[in-house]
């Protein structure tokens, strides 16, 4: 519960806010559109847009980790020599 907790902090040792956010957005927001649709496109039998329902779902994920990434590369994401003292 405690490493839950350090997603709201800036502190070494905690969840990454930006990674559990994708991850919520994924499981709250996607998950539940993409089942919607395939559950549909089975009964209605039409896989048509199986295509860009899969871009935008990799597109979305993909960009939340990027973003991590990216300042995890650049040097823009908190470190511990930056924090101030608690």
């Amino acid at each position: 519960m405690k490493w839950l907790q350090g997603s709201a902090d800036n502190k070494p040792g905690g969840a990454s806010s930006k990674k559990l956010s994708a991850f919520w957005t994924l499981v709250i927001l996607i998950s539940p559109v993409v089942w919607t649709w395939t559950y549909w496109a089975y009964k209605n039998n039409d896989w048509s847009m199986l295509v860009p329902v899969l871009t935008i779902l990799f597109a979305s994920v993909g960009s939340f980790l990027a973003i991590n990434m990216y300042e995890k590369i650049k040097g823009k994401a908190s470190t511990p020599e930056e924090l101030p003292p608690s």
